[in-house]
């Protein structure tokens, strides 16, 4: 390898330090953890979005306010959108679903 060679490999490596892997999928193994291939990841290194918990909210039909639960939280075999925000936490953006699925 040439000088060359081994300037444009350090810029590539270092480059590469910065910027995150893409979007990802991700197999949920409950409610709050998940793995992306072999790699396990639990609830601290996780941030859900709220849709995709259980929770409450204030609705108002015809002039009254009325409080709501919505279940959204996800279950052992969702497959989820995932991306990777620094060296220790992720993000779960959005459950995923087949074509065909109807769920």
């Amino acid at each position: 390898m040439d000088a060359y060679e081994k300037i444009i490999s350090i810029m590539r490596n270092q480059g590469a330090v910065k910027n995150p892997i893409g979007l990802q999928l991700a197999e949920m193994t409950d409610a709050t953890s998940c793995d992306i291939g072999e790699l396990h990841l639990e609830a601290e290194d996780l941030f859900i979005s709220q849709h995709l918990t259980d929770y409450e909210i204030e609705i108002e039909l015809s002039g009254n306010k009325k409080d709501a639960i919505i279940y959204g939280h996800l279950k052992k075999g969702d497959i989820v959108l995932i991306q990777r925000m620094s060296d220790e936490k992720y993000v779960i953006i959005e459950k995923l679903l087949e074509a065909a699925d109807e769920n």
